[in-house]
């Protein structure tokens, strides 16, 4: 999944000059990296001069451009969890040029074994947000969960003051993401 998502990031210059940890030090809500270690459950390593400490990605970026580093903190690593054989994954942006920061985007995990699912969506006002309802539906029932309006009732949740037209692009983002690993 990271190697795809890699791919998909900006051009070429950023890509092989970036780093995941200067993204989410970044904390841009459009970002790529942000919402796809929100979807694996990944754990951000932060170290100062005190030592280090671990911050679930989920608690991490506490909203646009705004993280939990204090002072003196630095990232040092970004620990993701190794997945079984069976796990199942989705991420979709939409944006205007390939490359782009996303309009909307999603990712998703799924563990079909534990009958587990994580849903972030990106490219809010803010840090992602887990659609957790939606996600505990796919875990349970496959496919089958996947209705619009499950979809639009997660993501309407999700999303208070946004319009019908971004709902659309989310709903969009969500149902497609989420397809990939039906498919």
């Amino acid at each position: 999944m990271l190697q795809s998502v890699a791919s998909g990031i900006a051009y070429r210059a950023i890509r092989n000059r970036g780093t995941i940890g200067g993204s989410l030090a970044h904390a841009d809500p459009a970002a790529d990296w942000v919402v796809v270690l929100s979807a694996v459950g990944a754990e951000i390593e932060l170290i100062s001069k005190a030592g280090t400490r671990a911050v679930p990605m989920t608690q991490f970026m506490l909203g646009a451009y705004t993280t939990a580093l204090t002072d003196g903190e630095l990232i040092c690593a970004v620990h993701v969890p190794r997945q079984p054989d069976a796990a199942r994954w989705g991420y979709h942006k939409l944006c205007r040029k390939t490359g782009e920061f996303a309009e909307a985007s999603c990712a998703a995990y799924f563990d079909p074994s534990a009958r587990f699912a994580r849903i972030a969506l990106g490219a809010l006002d803010g840090a992602p947000a887990l659609l957790r309802g939606l996600a505990h539906d796919i875990a349970a029932q496959g496919p089958a969960a996947l209705t619009p309006q499950a979809v639009l009732a997660a993501v309407t949740e999700a999303t208070p003051g946004k319009d019908a037209i971004d709902r659309k692009l989310y709903c969009a983002a969500v149902t497609r993401c989420i397809e990939q690993f039906f498919n």
